[in-house]
């Protein structure tokens, strides 16, 4: 498993603010996406890339398929043998579960628009149309039912012994992704389906890969199914602890709640919103990436009682976000990433830097950029803009969020507090200077001390001086 994955991507959306799909707002993503090369990684032959893609509405008119029914976005493995077993397990799955794959399509692509090293890994590329069954009658429990098939799929392929060659790149009623290991421009050169009049979208989620300290691959290349994201996520080795621990509290196997090996930060962050959001009772993608990624103030009701369920997903980073109902983009509380946007009277624009979208200056109203712990959400059916916090919308304003927790008062003692003896605080490894600038500042207030992120001392495993144990264990983080 690799332990470098970090990214400086770029990142962006166009929506339309009329709920119309057309074939120009894809043109304009994808021009964009070109716009962004610069902040994408290619390989030693400047064609091999991190990769590329966009996240859009279905075209049912391209697809010749009814509204509601479901497309799978599939990468099969290379091996005809595994490919075919692969998808004999996914039908079956799918039809255990009361999902008709109703007919298979061929991606229309072109390869020699990938490099030579790229078209050696390419995967099998097929769409499933599925119809939805009678008993959904809403498409969040559809989507539901299709995500509880993904993740029951996955596990019969590993037990098959089929690990990571068969991926989703998207399942939804609503949405698609088209993504490769290509540069921007490349990418509608190697899906034809890119290039052709009849793919209309009311919105087009776009990004270009950076990664660094690790070779890219097909699934790892973004958006995922639900984000597209442009940092780097700091705590993720205690993230997917906690996952992992939930895992045996839900009594659920492994890798059903996130993939535990050979994922990036931002493949783990997509499946935990998708845990939340298939798992639990929440329904709106603004609510989940506001309690993973909380505000610096966590005072209010809303973040102190989702903190006891949900620790913080700390960045830097800057996320985009669409299921096919609403899209907008959310700014973790660091603030470090830039997200600027620009809104027209039928269209609403958002990227990582100025400039991504070629925008005549007499259409714009307004514009401005999300600061730190700040987000943006857009409806879509009706072109409803929201830059109000979670905790403010209308569904959480006035709702009673208690976390039911009561701080302890201080037990006052007549004498005055001292410093331990010198045997006890030599027992457990602890110097007068930890116990006045750093252990009672914590009981007082709660908070950790801020202090220097240097540490020029020699490592505790090979110091000559006696050392607290704690001293031997560190969080990894990257430093902007």
């Amino acid at each position: 498993m690799s332990t470098n994955e970090s990214s400086a991507c770029g990142v962006g959306f166009v929506s339309s603010l009329n709920n119309r799909a057309e074939f120009s707002i894809l043109q304009e993503g994808l021009r964009a996406l070109e716009n962004l090369e610069h902040r994408g990684g290619t390989q030693v032959d400047l064609q091999t890339s991190d990769g590329a893609g966009v996240l859009v509405d279905i075209p049912h008119e391209l697809f010749g398929i009814e509204a509601g029914t479901a497309v799978a976005n599939l990468f099969l493995p290379q091996d005809p043998t595994f490919r075919i077993k692969s998808l004999v397990i996914f039908e079956q799955v799918f039809r255990e579960l009361g999902l008709e794959v109703l007919r298979y399509r061929e991606v229309p692509t072109d390869p020699s628009a990938l490099s030579a090293q790229c078209r050696a890994t390419r995967p099998g590329l097929i769409m499933a149309f599925i119809r939805r069954p009678e008993q959904c009658s809403t498409r969040h429990s559809f989507e539901r039912l299709l995500y509880t098939a993904k993740q029951m799929t996955r596990s019969r392929l590993r037990e098959a012994g089929i690990v990571q060659q068969f991926f989703f790149a998207s399942l939804s009623a609503g949405t698609v992704v088209y993504k490769a290991l290509t540069r921007s421009k490349e990418l509608s050169e190697f899906y034809l389906d890119l290039k052709n009049p009849l793919f209309k979208t009311r919105f087009a989620l776009l990004h270009r890969r950076f990664s660094t300290n690790t070779a890219s691959s097909w699934d790892k290349a973004q958006p995922f199914r639900l984000v597209a994201h442009n940092g780097e996520i700091n705590t993720i080795a205690g993230n997917r602890a906690w996952a992992y621990a939930r895992e045996r509290a839900l009594g659920i196997r492994e890798d059903e709640l996130l993939t535990h090996r050979n994922i990036s930060d931002s493949g783990s962050v997509n499946e935990m919103i998708e845990a939340l959001l298939f798992r639990s009772s929440m329904f709106h993608l603004q609510d989940i990436l506001a309690i993973m990624m909380p505000q610096a103030d966590t005072s209010k009701p809303f973040y102190r009682f989702w903190s006891r369920a949900m620790e913080p997903w700390d960045g830097p980073a800057l996320f985009t976000y669409s299921d096919g109902r609403a899209i907008g983009a959310r700014l973790d509380r660091s603030g470090f990433r830039p997200c600027r946007w620009t809104q027209t009277s039928d269209r609403f624009y958002l990227s990582s830097e100025a400039g991504s979208f070629e925008i005549p200056e007499d259409r714009v109203l307004s514009k401005g950029s999300l600061s730190g712990g700040t987000c943006v959400d857009i409806e879509l059916s009706s072109g409803r803009i929201q830059f109000l916090d979670a905790s403010e919308a209308r569904e959480n304003k006035f709702a009673n969020f208690d976390p039911r927790l009561k701080r302890c008062g201080r037990i006052e003692d007549e004498e005055s507090p001292k410093t331990p003896s010198v045997e006890r605080l030599a027992l457990f490894g602890m110097s007068e200077e930890d116990f006045s600038k750093i252990l009672t500042p914590m009981i007082n207030t709660g908070k950790e001390p801020i202090g220097s992120m240097g540490d020029t001392a020699c490592l505790a495993a090979l110091s000559e001086e006696t050392r607290s144990l704690y001293d031997h264990f560190y969080q990894n983080f990257a430093q902007v």
